[in-house]
């Protein structure tokens, strides 16, 4: 069957495509990143993407690539991950980002993905989104889903200064305002 899936990191990638390939979806384009996207050239096609609360997709992003130096996080000057260490030095760093430019582990979620999608599938609700879009795109049903790059993260948002929280509902004020999640004070 025919279908598009709009990647966005921190979002259980790694887990979905282990999960295409093992159900023998084929690829035209695997790695199709800053290919531009005509909605009127893929009529017929389905078309999904997962998204996830930006706070935890934040703390994600900076555990994975610049505390534990993942590839794929950005090229930075020398010594420059070591100071964005610091949660809130992070913060700030992103905060002087272009989100259109920023990279996309960072990049707001509205603009990795069309306005005109057939599912959005939530991380917080990862299996069952998974298994409906499986069965939408035809594939056979799986009996368990495997995860790929699990990383044991901090949860809740007990821990963030008022500050902190300001900065990501700020910056990633798009996402809360399409894909629903709650803006926390």
């Amino acid at each position: 069957s025919k279908f598009i899936w709009f990647r966005v990191a921190k979002t259980g990638t790694r887990s979905t495509l282990a999960v295409l390939r093992d159900q023998g979806a084929k690829f035209s384009l695997e790695q199709g990143y800053k290919v531009p996207y005509d909605s009127n050239d893929f009529f017929g096609y389905f078309k999904f993407s997962f998204v996830r609360n930006p706070y935890s997709r934040l703390v994600s992003a900076w555990q994975d690539k610049i505390v534990n130096g993942g590839r794929g996080g950005g090229k930075f000057e020398p010594g420059e991950r070591e100071k964005l260490s610091s949660f809130d030095r992070f913060l700030d760093w992103v905060a002087g980002q272009d989100p259109v430019s920023i990279n996309n582990h960072y990049r707001p979620q509205a603009l990795l993905i069309p306005d005109k999608i057939d599912v959005i599938g939530r991380f917080e609700n990862y299996g069952t989104d998974l298994f409906r879009i499986i069965r939408e795109i035809g594939l056979p049903i799986l009996d368990e889903i495997p995860h790929r790059n699990r990383q044991l993260m901090p949860t809740g948002h007990s821990r963030w200064t008022k500050r902190q929280l300001d900065i990501v509902s700020e910056y990633y004020r798009a996402d809360f305002e399409r894909f629903g999640y709650e803006v926390q004070k």
